[in-house]
């Protein structure tokens, strides 16, 4: 088994990362260890400093949807 390195959440702030540039690392990885660790460090990052916890250019579901979509008001009968 492999170590990596991880920097800590102090260290990225340092040099200025962002929680999304993180989770985009994190998504990169095929270790599910090393893929939690990231995104526990993106989640620190992103409290401490305020930043989003998005990755950068995602679309969320909400932003696919068109304005006047009625599937969140229809109820069942």
């Amino acid at each position: 088994m492999r170590r990596f390195h991880v920097l800590s959440a102090d260290q990225f702030i340092a040099q200025g990362t962002s929680p999304g540039a993180i989770l985009s690392i994190a998504s990169a990885q095929k270790d599910s260890a090393l893929r939690s660790q990231l995104e526990d460090t993106a989640r620190i990052v992103a409290l401490e400093t305020g930043m989003p916890l998005q990755i950068p250019g995602a679309v969320s579901e909400a932003r696919l949807r068109a304005a006047n979509d009625n599937k969140r008001s229809r109820r069942a009968a």
